[in-house]
């Protein structure tokens, strides 16, 4: 059996002046008694803390781990034996437990029959946060739209139904729900209570404390509604690629750093745990149509019945900078701004990210650093998706090893005459900067120059010049914020009237490259 942290009942153990009760003491007794009941200070229950555990100059407690087969009574007293509070009961409870919560605001219904209204869930360590609309008076029982279950307390000796008075109205309960109570029917386990009077949240305010209020207290108390732990990917269980992928024909949304994604319920978000999501491009159950070659598509994570979370995918960009489909935010995370066929209902999918499809196919390529090749790697480096959550860096590169070219002309056209002497790449949102070099040597010479360009062929964004008589090796450095979709970094050149040589391996060492472009992406 394994202990749980202890969450201090008090958000703010300090004093009026703002000084902690240095040397104060946390005594733990048994719920409704005196009788003094030990915490431990590791998760196995092995090494008691002494009671009253003492604050130390900061006012901390350090570890303090609760038995949960224990309903505490915690009493917090300062240095000089003076009471400052008393918690009565104190719930412990395991948080890996908890497979998904979800926040619902305040509950209706009688106090013995209440009722909230949100997940329509009852399923095995699925978790509810709301605000009691009243006070019980005996055993009672709780409806999220998914069933009426009884809810049980745990004690000394195992669970029990609820006698009385322990719901008040007024204060936040975190519930949990248990498949093997009440013989196996199911029912909501007590699990922790938060006092709302502490935020000074009044009776006369209630009617007003809506699900998205109650998460706000719920995060005010120590709870979390976070960004999800996950990244779009190319590779089952992969979640940032070290090694090229070519034509995928699925994308997948997989776990990195956890598994917990927020979940709309119509009023507020809740944390759910999930497992890796896939979808087949070719595929239309939960997408509007099969992805086509060219085509541009967000993807999102929703759940259309308990439990099941679904990977779908937007319909297509109307071309590759503009959305077919707007995005929302909703509480801060963006959410697809109207309903998507066969897919989630408007704000119900969680937007995780954009792919790029291949010029050959409705399938995803992710290569940023192909093998260099004469007239440069066949269609350029390719980075093909993009996540809103969890980006990590990539340094795509082109290298045409060709020996040299020639070229007469000051008219501006993508280097060695190649389209392959790219960088093509894709953002769902403007939110990176990107930056590139491309590097190359030319012969002695005059006016020889070299460019990166955006999005063209014939005009360079930032260019460079060589004016002397030398072989120089030349470089120019492009940074900037590009719009929003598929972009394309490319390699240029021009020349004087004169003809001019330019190099893809070193004319000193022939073995050598030094033609290529790079960028610093973030995908």
């Amino acid at each position: 059996m394994a202990g749980s942290r202890l969450v201090i009942p008090s958000q703010q153990p300090v004093q009026s002046t703002g000084l902690p009760y240095t040397g104060g003491q946390l005594f733990f007794y048994l719920s409704g008694t005196n009788t003094l009941t030990p915490t431990y200070a590791d998760s196995g229950l092995t090494t008691p803390n002494t009671n009253p555990v003492i604050l130390d100059s900061s006012g901390n407690a350090g570890n303090v781990f609760l038995d949960p087969s224990i309903v505490y009574k915690i009493v917090l007293e300062n240095s000089a034996g003076a009471s400052i509070w008393t918690y009565d009961p104190v719930y412990p409870f395991a948080a890996s437990s908890i497979q998904g919560l979800n926040v619902c605001g305040v509950s209706t219904g009688t106090a013995n029959a209440q009722v909230v209204t949100g997940p329509g869930i009852a399923q095995n360590g699925q978790a509810v946060i709301f605000t009691a609309g009243f006070t019980n008076t005996g055993a009672m029982t709780f409806n999220t739209g998914s069933g009426v279950y009884n809810v049980y307390q745990p004690t000394s000796a195992g669970p029990a139904l609820l006698a009385g008075q322990e719901i008040q109205a007024q204060t936040m309960y975190l519930f949990m729900f248990s498949s093997s109570l009440n013989s196996n029917t199911g029912g909501w386990q007590l699990i922790a209570s938060f006092s709302l009077a502490a935020l000074g949240i009044t009776a006369a305010m209630l009617p007003i404390v809506t699900a998205a209020s109650t998460a706000a207290a719920y995060i005010g108390l120590g709870g979390a509604i976070v960004a999800p732990t996950g990244r779009l990917t190319l590779t089952s269980g992969t979640p940032i690629l070290v090694s090229p992928v070519s034509a995928a024909t699925s994308v997948i949304f997989t776990p990195i750093n956890g598994n917990q994604a927020p979940l709309w319920n119509g009023s507020a978000w809740g944390m759910a745990t999930f497992a890796e999501l896939s979808d087949l491009l070719s595929e239309t159950t939960h997408s509007p149509a099969a992805a086509v070659a060219n085509g541009l598509y967000d993807y999102f994570i929703w759940q259309p019945t308990a439990t099941n979370w679904v990977l779908s995918r937007g319909p297509a960009w109307t071309n590759s900078t503009t959305r077919s489909l707007a995005l929302t935010r909703v509480q801060g995370f963006l959410t697809n701004a109207s309903a998507i066929t066969n897919g989630p209902a408007i704000g119900y999918g969680l937007y995780v990210g954009t792919i790029a499809c291949d010029s050959a196919g409705g399938t995803v390529t992710f290569n940023p650093v192909p093998a260099a090749a004469s007239g440069g790697p066949t269609n350029g480096a390719w980075v093909g998706l993009w996540n809103e959550y969890n980006r990590v860096p990539v340094v795509p590169t082109a290298q045409d090893s060709k020996a040299s070219w020639t070229y007469t002309s000051a008219t501006w056209r993508a280097a060695d005459a190649s389209n392959n002497n790219r960088i093509t790449f894709v953002t769902g949102q403007p939110e990176d900067a990107v930056t590139a070099t491309y590097c190359d040597q030319v012969l002695a010479g005059t006016n020889a120059s070299i460019g990166i360009a955006i999005d063209s062929t014939t005009t360079p964004a930032i260019a460079a010049q060589n004016v002397g008589g030398f072989t120089v090796t030349m470089a120019v450095n492009y940074a900037g914020l590009p719009v929003l979709g598929q972009h394309y970094l490319q390699a240029m050149e021009a020349t004087s009237a004169t003809s001019q040589t330019f190099y893809g391996l070193s004319e000193d060492a022939p073995s050598t490259q030094v033609m290529q472009l790079s960028a610093q992406l973030r995908y």
